[in-house]
């Protein structure tokens, strides 16, 4: 809550709220409720939820950054009712709301792979000392990385999130995809190639979890249906190496 306001208030001033704002918003928090669904009536063990606008910077107390309901969360609350749930979130800005969502529950792992917050939005949240409160300790991994990294040293950090998410052993996976963190992206601060892509995707795939990906970021949309496109191919080509 902020000290002078007080109660809900928003961490972007340039996050509008218009006409149909209430009406898209909630028909992509229920995109992610309705993958969600999918996964419990046991008939697929993967869905991809085209959410727009994003979500992950919503949390019980702000929203921000374009996000009005936290989709991700949204969804590992309806899941988390089954089991235990761990939310991967690989948008190029730190999951604030989500992190916050779930700072208190042991039973919900939190990770973010994403620009350092000292130069990046949401820049008070996503450090790497964030890791939980109270029973909760040890279910969030903030894993920022500088501005200008590239494939590699994504990778190494996605491999540190798998190591996390395999300790854990989650009963379903959440993945925030997020593709702001394309090299061409006018407003990330990364340098992936669309390549990397295929290996983040078949590497995710590999964990086999029941799992959940909703979209979160891109903005250049000149190669953000490629990117989408070459992670999901190389989501199900790992499936079908498992």
């Amino acid at each position: 809550m902020h000290p002078l306001w007080g109660g809900l208030y928003c961490t972007d001033a340039v996050t509008p709220i218009m006409g149909r704002t209430y009406e898209v918003a909630k028909g992509s928090a229920e995109a992610a409720m309705a993958g969600a669904t999918r996964l419990l009536e046991g008939r697929v063990r993967e869905v991809y939820a085209l959410c727009r606008p994003s979500g992950h910077h919503a949390g019980p107390r702000v929203f921000g950054g374009y996000c009005y309901f936290n989709n991700t969360a949204t969804a590992a609350e309806m899941l988390s009712a089954h089991g235990t749930v761990a939310i991967l979130d690989i948008d190029y800005h730190h999951g604030n709301g989500t992190q916050e969502f779930f700072a208190e529950r042991k039973d919900v792992l939190t990770c973010s792979i994403h620009g350092d917050p000292s130069n990046e939005y949401p820049y008070f949240w996503g450090y790497a000392n964030e890791r939980g409160i109270g029973q909760a300790r040890g279910t969030n991994l903030n894993l920022p990385l500088a501005l200008g990294s590239g494939d590699d040293a994504y990778l190494a950090a996605l491999d540190r999130a798998i190591r996390a998410l395999r300790r854990f052993k989650p009963a379903f996976l959440i993945i925030g995809a997020g593709f702001d963190t394309h090299a061409d992206d006018p407003i990330g601060g990364l340098k992936l190639t669309t390549a990397v892509y295929h290996e983040l995707g078949r590497r995710l795939a590999a964990l086999s979890y029941p799992t959940l990906i909703c979209q979160e970021g891109g903005y250049n949309l000149d190669v953000l249906g490629q990117c989408v496109h070459t992670f999901l191919t190389g989501f199900t080509a790992g499936r079908q190496a498992t």
